[in-house]
């Protein structure tokens, strides 16, 4: 499934309720209401990326000569665009629904006239094919009822010829899209949920088979503004907004797992601010066999009345932009603002498989200046043996190594134990209280069969012991890595000055493998090195002792011990901008949220993010957003790199973002 990671908000109009469309050769066209009347414009243009910030050539700013309120637009790749809306904005009951019929004429759409659609209803949703045909939805009263519509656009008259409608659900603010396998993906929201339904769309007969109808879980309850995108792949975008909460709000508590992403930005003090929240989906099969999957939602930004549109390569978000904010360099302003987001639709696969993400884009790169994906506490994967606590407070991530490492990760962090039957685990305990993890034997073996595969570099950190035998176990240790992955290690004579100042090609050299390099804090004053050629010394990077130079990888690594996302977010990134935190070989951004002893000894959960994997979910929700922001406003440079971005539950995500940062390095996005 591809990621989606949105750049800074351009300004681009002024207005209200806006609405974009976007189809197969790169154009958009956006519609949006007038801040001062009710006469409706339209932005026609080319999209163009460089960065993930939006450039247009042909922009085209004009009146559609319609007038009204909720504009929906769609635009098929014939150039034909069809774009609907009330009448009026009535206080209680309906309007009049009207549309218009545009032609792509050159860098400018030629509009038909204004015209009546024969029926009252409110907040229409238009979708049209690849051809002439379109399908229609709106609420037809004010309880909710929602119906569809049918109709054919006859491009010489700009007109529809409408056919009969039926009511089809309960709920309000529909949303549509078709992708030209006429798959049909709608939502639309009832009681503060989203739904939807997914299902073939057959318009010669005028029907649909519908498939799977299920709630997007989102949030317990407050979503609104729903609205969604389908492309040519299946890939679905599905775009909502929530309340920032007063303090003492009931939906403060109600929504308790997003108050925390929306809290991190702590200087938004208008409870009538929204954030806009992101879930990317797939959708599969056929007919009655239709079905979506939906991934865990992203935080994208500030604003109101989203509207949202993608193709095969790019997706683009227009909204209202959330008024008096001017902080952290965002681009923000009044609230008639309109902004524009632009992403390209990534899938790493677009520039390399992540298996292979080093050696085939990066090697003529060192460590040094590259922003690599890390698993924090990497070997708790699976747990056993627990004393007291249980999953929810010491399982730390859901992949195992093999996966971890296909998905790109190349930086992990390993705490043994041989605490139990004298055998090498993973283990995370907090108090007396924890659990064992995998076996470092398991996890070796991982890594041997993917080196085996990939010329890639992978950094294995051990450090956090639980060592009875003391010195004794961390050398036995040694000798297991060393035994494990024979071929696959730096030798001492191939290392050129500091291992993360050599280039990976100098670190794979003429190895038909790739190389893992394993680095160990030492376990007493009396263990100052490695005892078997291929493994390394690791120190944690202090600044107030410029212990530099103190083992052969030295890392600067101190985590925000906190369960607050706001407190986390400031923390590292205070850190990552102080120049005195870079004087080691790399700089670690622990983008991790810590769970507290008294929440590890809970053993019934009432809050949603009481659990490690809650607390992941939240902190992983922004971390793309975030560094995506920290580059495009020039907050990362090439002396403050995040040269390990260390996460829980890791996932694509993390690879994603490294890999896009690492491209920025190489073309010169990033500043000295």
């Amino acid at each position: 499934m591809k990621n989606v990671m949105y750049g800074l908000p351009k300004q681009y109009d002024s207005g209200s309720l806006p609405a974009v469309a976007l189809n197969g050769s790169n154009h958009y066209v956006e519609v949006h209401k007038s801040q001062n009347n009710s006469n409706l414009w339209y932005n026609y243009g080319l999209m163009a990326a460089t960065n993930n910030v939006l450039g247009t050539s042909n922009k085209t700013n004009a009146q559609t000569n319609g007038s009204g309120y909720f504009p929906s637009v769609s635009m098929n790749d014939n150039g034909t665009v069809v774009l609907v809306f009330q009448d009026s904005n009535p206080s209680s009951g309906v309007s009049a629904l009207k549309y218009q019929v545009g032609i792509v004429s050159g860098d400018h759409i030629s509009w038909g006239a204004e015209l009546a659609i024969g029926i009252n209803g409110l907040k229409p949703t238009v979708a049209l094919s690849s051809g002439s045909d379109l399908i229609f939805a709106y609420e037809s009263d004010s309880s909710g009822t929602l119906q569809m519509k049918y109709g054919t656009v006859d491009t010489n008259a700009k007109t529809i010829d409408w056919f009969a409608g039926l009511p089809y659900s309960t709920g309000h603010t529909p949303h549509l899209a078709v992708n030209n396998s006429n798959t049909i993906l709608e939502t639309h929201d009832l009681n503060g949920i989203v739904y939807y339904s997914v299902g073939t769309i057959d318009f010669s007969q005028k029907s649909i088979v519908w498939g799977q109808h299920d709630y997007v879980a989102v949030s317990s309850h407050g979503q609104h503004d729903a609205c969604i995108a389908l492309n040519d792949h299946g890939e679905a975008l599905l775009l909502y907004q929530l309340q920032k909460a007063s303090a003492g709000d009931a939906q403060e508590g109600a929504n308790h797992f997003w108050d925390e992403v929306i809290d991190a930005y702590d200087y938004l003090t208008n409870a009538d601010v929204y954030g806009t929240f992101l879930k990317v989906g797939y959708v599969s099969g056929s007919g009655y066999n239709t079905k979506a999957n939906w991934m865990d939602p992203k935080f994208v930004g500030w604003g109101n009345k989203p509207s949202i549109a993608c193709n095969d390569a790019f997706s683009l978000i227009a909204q209202l932009s959330a008024a008096k904010l001017n902080d952290e360099n965002r681009i923000v302003g009044n609230s008639s603002d309109l902004l524009f987001y632009l992403s390209k639709v990534m899938d790493m696969g677009d520039y390399t498989d992540r298996a292979n993400w080093m050696h085939n884009n990066f090697l003529d790169v060192s460590l040094k200046n590259m922003v690599i994906p890390g698993a924090h506490d990497a070997g708790m994967y699976t747990t056993h043996n627990c004393t007291v606590a249980s999953e929810d407070s010491t399982k730390t991530q859901s992949k195992n190594f093999a996966d971890m490492l296909q998905s790109g990760i190349r930086y992990f962090d390993i705490r043994p134990s041989r605490s139990l039957n004298n055998t090498f685990y993973c283990y995370h305990s907090t108090a007396g209280m924890g659990c064992y993890g995998a076996s470092i034997s398991d996890i070796l073996n991982d890594v041997s069969a993917f080196l085996r595969q990939s010329k890639e570099v992978v950094i294995l950190k051990f450090s956090h012991y639980d060592f009875p035998g003391g010195n004794s176990d961390k050398w036995d240790l040694e000798r297991e890595v060393s035994s494990a992955l024979s071929g696959m290690l730096l030798s001492p004579s191939d290392k050129q000055g500091r291992i993360a100042n050599m280039t990976l090609r100098q670190i794979l050299g003429n190895s038909t493998n790739g190389i893992a390099i394993p680095v160990f804090l030492p376990y007493s004053s009396s263990d100052s090195s490695a005892d078997y050629s291929g493994l390394y010394t690791y120190a944690d990077y202090d600044p107030s002792h410029n212990n530099a130079t103190a083992a052969d990888l030295v890392v600067y690594d101190k985590y925000s011990d906190d369960n607050s996302l706001n407190d986390m977010r400031k923390d590292q990134l205070h850190k990552l901008h102080s120049s005195s935190n870079h004087g080691g070989d790399l700089f670690l951004l622990s983008w991790t949220l810590t769970q507290q002893i008294f929440e590890g000894m809970t053993f019934h959960f009432d809050q949603l993010n009481s659990s490690i994997e809650d607390f992941a979910k939240l902190a992983n929700s922004t971390c793309t957003q975030v560094l995506s922001d920290q580059q495009q406003t020039q907050q990362i440079t090439t002396s403050k790199l995040p040269n390990v971005v260390y996460v829980d539950f890791c996932d694509n995500f993390v690879t994603d973002i490294c890999v896009w940062l690492n491209f920025c390095l190489k073309n010169g996005y990033i500043n000295r």
